[in-house]
């Protein structure tokens, strides 16, 4: 029996940090900062294998590691706050790997894990975690590869409670002290994949049970699922996929003071079931132009809430299931005309502790839509196009509802090439539309948008500049109109050498017109109901640049931004600005940084401006110097 091992060296590696930082606000004190940060890890590495590396091999690792925080405040603005505090954080962590036959068609895998943690977190006492991990791993392939199997089962044991910082003197490794809070988790996961000729199957089952124990409750929790995938393809033109589910929760939380009332015991149950079954099949035609689609669902859900106590014990439960059934198809006349229809079912029963309540509704519906190439028309391109669609609504408890909607439109275009790096894209559309149903009165609407588009190529970058303009009227049922522009500029590119910068500037004003709501009140002219127009105005400019090498040095770069957004609303659109409310943010953020090897610097200058709705003006400021410095080294 020959045994080979390799032990890498000893590893260092971690980081120091410092940042001071300076917040500076307009109605508060200035509050200065200080936090310097050290993370140091040591690990070391074992790998090896037995008599043949096909045979057995292992690995194991060794790592422990400390991380140092100390925050300093010079001055603060709340009463009460920290002016300093120092945490210090202990891991430690060994794992092992067993793998037997590793390159078989049934590799086998062992596994454990122990992680350690203590932390003070600034106070006399601190938190402390300790976690053991063991894992089996079992898989099968056969020969022709189209059959795999693997099990897979993991436990693990956990204590957490308080650590006596006094401990951390000296070398030790991190541990629990007091109060601990037993918890474990276990779980088994089964997965099977198999394929035959045209069907692939897929199962995937889980189990997960969890327990958590403090001093004054316990959780229990259970976990199962199994999902099951199968597909069929008959042929290059169609296919069937199904897929079928069950999951089923179980949350036990167990209240047990340990002082006070014993009488305030509880046990509180909630259990959770829940199973679908779906399948969807698509058919395309391969000597015409037909296509269709089918699907199928049936999905349940049951929730359980039960509540023990010596006081009141309580037991309610819902539920609802929902059926969904579909079918469509398309066909295409032409490259530009199109028909389809669609045939849908649902049906949703709700279960309570009053009883049950079931609601079914069915949609049927045709759809057409027309839309040929575009014509030239003198010096434009001309398109139109056309759509309609019919559908038939049923639901029970309701009578039939009928939906017609037509929608047609047109448009021209013109691509005007200025130069070889510069075009002007122009367009305008109409639309029209209209809805009819047999519950509401006809529903008329006409659209209309101009846009034009400018753009620029140029060695150093690119530029847009469009402007829409759009209008929309609605008669009928609902009257009304809106308006809206829209300027939009885009631009990135380089100012001399490298330098960068990029550009953007939104505005939108919009208009709405429609009726008031004292229109509908007692005594109102309906002949002439009253409007009310709502005016909304946003704009948004960001201007960044970006300049690396700064100085001659490859390490530095600097990078500006400016932002700033406004928003105003004359007419409150949900309560959200108020009457003529006004919000604006302006701000400025620069930073410089700096990376030499592993040592990274960063400076950070910036300033933020608001305006409130209320005429308030919140301005603070803020300066942040920051070092990094990583390491990593072999002994």
């Amino acid at each position: 029996m020959q045994l080979r091992t390799e032990l890498s060296p000893w590893r260092v590696s971690g980081a120091s940090s410092y940042v001071v930082a300076d917040r500076m606000s307009k109605d508060r004190r200035p509050i200065v900062d200080q936090t310097s940060v050290l993370e140091v890890n040591l690990s070391k590495m074992a790998r090896g294998f037995v008599w043949r590396p096909w045979l057995l091999q292992w690995d194991a690792m060794l790592g422990l590691g400390v991380a140092s925080m100390q925050y300093k405040a010079f001055s603060t603005a709340e009463v009460g706050a920290p002016e300093s505090y120092d945490s210090l954080i202990r891991h430690a962590e060994g794992r092992s790997t067993v793998y037997v036959l590793p390159e078989s068609r049934f590799p086998f895998k062992a596994s454990y894990r122990r992680a350690q943690e203590d932390s003070s977190e600034g106070r006399p006492e601190g938190h402390a975690r300790v976690g053991d991990t063991i894992g089996i791993a079992q898989s099968y392939q056969n020969q022709e590869q189209d059959m795999k199997v693997s099990v897979d089962a993991e436990h693990f044991r956990g204590r957490a409670g308080t650590k006596n910082i006094s401990g951390f003197h000296g070398i030790s490794l991190p541990s629990v002290d007091h109060h601990e809070e037993p918890s474990s988790v276990d779980s088994i996961s089964v997965s099977a994949q198999k394929r035959l000729l045209k069907q692939a199957v897929d199962v995937l089952g889980r189990l997960v049970r969890a327990n958590q124990q403090a001093p004054d409750v316990t959780n229990d929790t259970q976990d199962m699922m199994l999902n099951v995938n199968h597909r069929y393809e008959g042929a290059k033109n169609w296919s069937v996929t199904s897929m079928g589910s069950i999951n089923n929760a179980r949350y036990v939380i167990d209240s047990h003071p340990t002082s006070g009332d014993a009488s305030t015991w509880q046990v509180q149950e909630s259990g959770m079931v829940w199973k679908q079954i779906s399948s969807f099949a698509s058919w395309r035609s391969e000597g015409m132009p037909l296509a269709a689609v089918a699907s199928m669902r049936v999905a349940d859900n049951q929730n359980t809430n039960q509540t023990n106590s010596n006081a009141n014990p309580v037991a309610t439960g819902t539920g609802n299931r929902a059926v969904h059934a579909m079918l469509g198809g398309n066909y295409d006349i032409s490259p530009a005309v199109h028909l389809g229809s669609t045939v849908m079912a649902n049906q949703l029963t709700s279960r309570s502790a009053e009883g049950e309540n079931s609601v079914q509704n069915a949609l049927m519906g045709v759809q057409g839509s027309y839309s040929p190439e575009s014509k030239p028309l003198g010096p434009l391109n001309y398109r139109w196009f056309s759509s309609g669609n019919l559908n038939q609504q049923l639901a029970s408890g309701q009578s039939p509802r009928t939906e017609l909607r037509e929608q047609i439109g047109q448009g021209v275009f013109k691509d005007i090439p200025l130069t070889d790096t510069v075009s002007l894209n122009l367009s305008l559309t109409e639309t029209g539309s209209s809805a009819q149903t047999s519950h509401t009165l006809p529903l008329w609407g006409i659209n209309h948008m101009a846009s034009g588009r400018f753009s620029h190529f140029h060695e150093r970058g690119q530029n847009y500049l469009e402007l829409s303009l759009a209008d929309s009227r609605s008669m009928g049922a609902n009257e009304g109109n809106a308006q809206m522009t829209s300027l939009q500029w885009n631009s990135d590119g380089s100012l001399w050498r490298d330098m960068r910068w990029r550009g953007n500037l939104t505005t939108q004003w919009s208009r709405r017109t429609m009726r008031s709501s004292a229109s509908s009140a007692a005594g109102s002219d309906a002949a002439n109901p009253e409007k009310v127009a709502e005016t909304d105005r946003f704009a948004s400019a960001n201007i960044s640049a970006q300049k690396p090498n700064l100085f001659g040095l490859r390490q530095m770069r600097f990078s500006s931004t400016v932002s700033v957004d406004v928003v105003d609303s004359l007419v409150p659109l949900g309560g959200l600005m108020g009457k003529d409310g006004l919000a604006e943010r302006r701000s400025w953020l620069n930073m410089l940084d700096y990376q030499i090897g592993k040592l990274a610097a960063r400076l950070t200058v910036g300033a933020v401006e608001m305006d409130t709705q209320r005429g308030g003006l919140n301005q603070e400021g803020l300066i942040l110097l920051e070092f990094r410095r990583v390491f990593d080294v072999q002994l």
